[in-house]
């Protein structure tokens, strides 16, 4: 198991670090992990796998993260795609186990939805 610095933890736990680190993550497509829930989603809400990438490398993380229960950084990065609706994505950075260094997409939303 790895020892997380609490300083990085904390960081990651504002909405500017955790925009950061999303960004950084998504810059290398390997790095990002879609669970098969999102899949589902994005062919629901007609979100194509460029505009998940681009909201990921472009969007804005503005509520508060939080430390899920295993000890990553949960948060939600959205940015206006087309029309006037926002589409967002949750995601959970990971900082631990043989994923650490990767950022696993649970879902893709419409803002105001989750």
């Amino acid at each position: 198991m790895n020892i997380v610095p609490f300083d990085l933890k904390k960081r990651l736990l504002t909405p500017k670090y955790a925009q950061e680190e999303i960004r950084k993550r998504a810059q290398d497509t390997d790095a990002v992990i879609l669970s098969g829930h999102v899949h589902v989603r994005m062919s629901e809400r007609d979100v194509l796998r460029r505009e998940l990438f681009r909201i990921l490398r472009e969007g804005r993380v503005s509520d508060k993260p939080v430390e899920t229960i295993r000890g990553d950084i949960e948060a939600k990065i959205c940015l206006k795609l087309r029309g006037t609706r926002s589409a967002c994505v949750a995601t959970i950075i990971l900082l631990q186990g043989k994923e650490e260094g990767k950022v696993f997409i649970k879902t893709v939303m419409f803002e105001g939805e989750y």
